[in-house]
């Protein structure tokens, strides 16, 4: 017999999953972490049995240089969880994006329906596999909630520009900066990423939303915060993506999801 329904998480580390398993738990939201190998359909295909799976949290990607290792992490397994999912009846994907498929914003902010240009692979991924969500959405009857997310940060952080320039600092003392640090960007502390995600639980449409801190700054701005605690060089080179503004407009978030950032200033 299945066991009580549960949201299906995947993807087993990482500083997202560490945190909403925990806001999850708190919220008394009954859970299951896949810790399989999603390329492995009959591996997925076991857990919707044995634990009467409904919903499913897909935080699975990789930022690889290698296209086909993204291709395997950010398309194929949204395709495997999607394939299997239609067989069981299954009601909701909610799928963490990224801010990386728009290209140069309007009015220096995009919004959910600007287009999409990918101008790298990783983007390219990104947004091949929000087309699958959304064919899979229109043509079985399965709810999809798409969250664009910038930079996102944390103190524990694996990841995204402030973990590589953390990095560098650690192990350099020199900071290597791809452009002349006037690009502006958008950083989203993992809590408000969390939240966003508890907040798309108990949301009822399909949807596409840009979660992010309003709060836009150059990079040459988070090098000076970043040198009220430390002490390191930067070493300026040519940037091959010359994205200057990278700013999320998070009004319909704010409407539909009542999503409000808790973190509007830069915690380093």
């Amino acid at each position: 017999m299945a066991l009580e329904l549960k949201i299906l998480v995947t993807w087993g580390n990482g500083f997202i999953w560490k945190k909403l398993i925990n806001r999850l738990k708190e919220n008394n939201i009954s859970f299951i972490s896949f810790k399989w190998d999603l390329l492995k359909k009959e591996q997925i295909e076991s857990y919707f049995t044995k634990y009467n799976i409904k919903e499913v949290i897909h935080l699975v990607g990789t930022f690889s240089w290698d296209f086909d290792q993204q291709m395997k992490l950010n398309f194929q397994t949204t395709k495997n969880i999607l394939e299997i999912w239609k067989d069981f009846w299954l009601r909701k994907i909610i799928y963490t994006s990224t801010w990386a498929i728009y290209w140069e914003p309007k009015n220096n902010e995009s919004v959910e329906s600007d287009p999409s240009n990918p101008n790298t692979f990783y983007w390219l991924s990104k947004k091949l596999t929000e087309e699958l969500i959304k064919y899979y959405s229109e043509n079985f009857w399965i709810q999809s909630i798409i969250l664009r997310f910038p930079n996102v940060y944390w103190e524990w952080n694996n990841k995204w520009v402030i973990y590589h320039f953390m990095r560098q600092i650690n192990e350099d003392w020199i900071i290597t900066l791809q452009g002349d640090g006037s690009q502006w960007r958008n950083f989203l502390h993992v809590d408000d990423a969390v939240t966003s995600i508890i907040s798309s639980i108990n949301y009822q449409k399909n949807n596409i939303f840009n979660i992010s801190n309003p709060i836009c700054i150059t990079l040459n701005d988070l090098i000076e915060l970043l040198k009220t605690k430390y002490s390191f060089e930067v070493k300026y080179i040519k940037s091959e993506n010359n994205l200057q503004f990278l700013y999320l407009n998070i009004d319909k978030a704010k409407r539909e999801l009542g999503f409000e950032p808790k973190f509007k200033n830069i915690k380093i």
